[in-house]
């Protein structure tokens, strides 16, 4: 046979590879955006040269410059390390200090880049320009610094080469740790995403062990979700819900079984003591025996039949057609009597989804119960409506203390004038409730005897 759907093969469907799989991916997804978006800036900046190095060095020499009261500069506390980097790069990177006369102060150590530095005219304002060493372009800054009223000039010259270099190993640098941090991140959200994933289910897979260890006769184990994640609460109710309806079935099968025993068990040794006596003494006794065991024989089978959902074949049927033809077929029991059976239509429910030979048993069973019931040449009516079927009888009715019985499975009235096996409304209600319908049992208000109503649900209508 050819399914429609095939169980894929390959790796299993683990939670928590699927969930560090998404989340490292995520995660590698937002560092390849920010470093695209950091590339495409990078890219964009039109300016080869940025003057964050001398800014920063300026403020520096700013910092070790010291004056008196009035602004004179007394003298000036250069870093050993800063002067030490410009007398190395003497031909990339040059500064004076000019007082407020145009006199140099303080200088870098000689050089070509001083030289350079020194033959650019000077500005008194803050300003940028341009020279050459050769043919090394140079980057002049001159920022004032005023104190009090004396003013002096800071010059900085810086070459685009030397720019470039850093800017070059300056990205080197930041592109190798950014790599680095970026594993590192990888590697330590990664494993804090597998702990907490199998922290999380782990709790799950004791629950599946509780659950694997359920068998038919320990059906009164349940699997507890109380350290489960609240998402899997409702499975984990709906799987409790559906052991507990499985140890009522198996309690009832079980319980089916000791009365199916008991029953059959009286008749038996009945017959086995008239057979062992070699000469039947009352043959019509005998027979009554296997009257009784046969009915009691077919009605088990009826009721483990319509207790199989799966064995009941649900089709459009026209419920009128079926309960004229069960009437007709009860009068034959019925006529004997004298008792008339009396079919009222005050409405038709139509066609329904109803597995038409389990339907016709179940009306068969509601209507010979109440032949055997009613009083010789009485009337028992089926009403039938558009939602439901009514069938009573005028026979003594229900006591108050037996209906709670009714549907009991081998329970029989002590006043009943008949012997059944007692299974007969109890097929009546497993079939009612696999059609997700409703049959029970109503006192008449207008006279004597016994109704029952069968009341179809709207869902199992048929749309056509």
């Amino acid at each position: 046979m050819d399914f429609p759907f095939k169980r894929r093969t390959g790796l299993p469907r683990s939670l928590v590879r699927r969930a560090l799989l998404a989340a490292t991916g995520a995660l590698l997804l937002v560092m390849l955006l920010i470093g695209g978006a950091v590339a495409v800036i990078l890219a964009l900046q039109k300016e080869p040269f940025s003057w964050e190095g001398p800014v920063s060095q300026e403020a520096a020499l700013e910092q070790a410059m010291h004056f008196d009261a009035s602004g004179r500069l007394t003298f000036i506390d250069t870093p050993a390390s800063l002067m030490q980097s410009y007398d190395a790069l003497s031909k990339d990177m040059a500064f004076q200090v000019l007082d407020d006369s145009g006199g140099e102060v303080l200088a870098s150590a000689p050089g070509p880049a001083l030289d350079a530095l020194r033959s650019v005219p000077v500005h008194a304002s803050s300003h940028m320009t341009r020279t050459y060493v050769g043919s090394l372009p140079l980057q002049v800054q001159t920022t004032p610094i005023e104190r009090g009223a004396r003013i002096y000039l800071l010059r900085d010259a810086r070459s685009e080469r030397l720019a470039l270099g850093i800017r070059s190993g300056g990205s080197a640098i930041f592109y190798g740790a950014a790599g680095i941090t970026a594993l590192l991140a990888v590697v330590v959200f990664s494993s804090i995403v597998f702990l907490m994933a199998r922290r999380a289910v782990r709790p799950l897979k004791e629950a599946s062990c509780a659950a694997a260890a359920i068998e038919p006769g320990n059906l009164t184990q349940r699997v507890n979700g109380a350290n489960l994640p609240s998402e899997l609460s409702p499975l984990i109710d709906a799987f409790n819900g559906a052991l507990e309806r499985l140890e009522k079935g198996y309690r009832m099968q079980q319980e089916f079984l000791a009365s199916a025993a008991h029953e059959l068990k009286t008749p038996l040794a009945l017959m086995r003591a008239e057979i062992e006596l070699g000469n039947v003494a009352n043959p019509a006794a005998l027979l009554k025996d296997v009257e009784f065991m046969t009915q009691q024989v077919n009605q088990l089978l009826q009721l483990a039949e319509v207790s199989e959902i799966q064995n009941l074949k649900f089709s459009r049927t026209d419920i009128r057609a079926v309960l004229e033809a069960v009437v007709t077929d009860c009068a034959r029991v019925a006529d004997p009597r004298g008792i008339h059976l009396r079919l009222v239509a005050d409405g038709t429910p139509g066609w329904l989804q109803a597995d038409g030979d389990a339907l016709a048993t179940l009306l068969r069973n509601l209507i010979e119960n109440a032949i055997h019931h009613s009083l010789d040449g009485g009337i028992a009516t089926i009403r039938l409506a558009s939602a439901g079927i009514t069938v009573r009888d005028v026979g003594p009715g229900v006591t108050q203390k037996d209906v709670a019985t009714l549907f009991t499975r081998f329970w029989r009235s002590d006043s009943a004038p008949h012997e059944g096996a007692g299974l007969g409304l109890s097929i009546c209600r497993t079939i009612a409730t696999a059609h997700r319908w409703s049959l029970t049992y109503r006192p008449p208000t207008d006279g004597p005897g016994a109704e029952f109503h069968l009341a179809f649900e709207t869902a199992a209508r048929s749309t056509h």
